[in-house]
């Protein structure tokens, strides 16, 4: 506002209120750095030997990437019923955090079919036909109706088509 032509506002800010302003803005971006190395240090030890143990024990000290090495665990996790309870608040989480447009969520798109969500579930769908590469969406089908869990292709079978949604 203060860019705009006739705006006249002056606000007197004592020295000491900006200064701690930038050391508690110093603190903070040392907080989340030294947070996001914690959190790739947990992802190469789980890349190098698989150990849960040792995510999780990382995962302890992470406050800011949290949600990103809780979804690590739904890397290759079947969604079924005895994975559901586990999964289901990490592909909300997700869906809240990064927004169901910014990527597919498939393991939430699985959460809401076991779940009985069947109008969820077609909605996610079509964003997912919406908003990613036309190929994406069929891939998807085609996935979900080889699965073993036979939910998943009744919801397939009712899903409304996905031909045109460019369109």
């Amino acid at each position: 506002m203060a860019l705009l032509p006739g705006f006249e506002f002056r606000y007197q800010m004592p020295p000491w209120v900006i200064k701690a302003s930038a050391v508690a803005m110093m603190v903070l971006t040392l907080w989340v750095y030294l947070d996001h190395r914690q959190a790739l240090n947990a992802y190469r030890n789980f890349a190098n030997d698989k150990s849960k143990e040792a995510l999780i024990a990382a995962n302890e000290h992470v406050w800011w990437n949290r949600i990103l090495l809780n979804s690590i665990f739904m890397i290759n996790t079947p969604v079924s019923d005895q994975t559901l309870a586990a999964l289901r608040p990490i592909a909300l989480e997700n869906a809240n955090i990064y927004s169901q447009t910014l990527f597919p969520n498939l393991p939430l798109l699985k959460v809401m079919v076991l779940d009985g969500k069947t109008d969820i579930a077609n909605q996610l769908a079509w964003r997912i036909c919406r908003n990613f590469p036309a190929d994406l969406w069929p891939a998807i089908a085609k996935h979900m109706a080889h699965e073993a869990e036979p939910r998943y292709r009744e919801w397939i079978a009712q899903a409304p088509p996905m031909e045109n949604c460019k369109d």
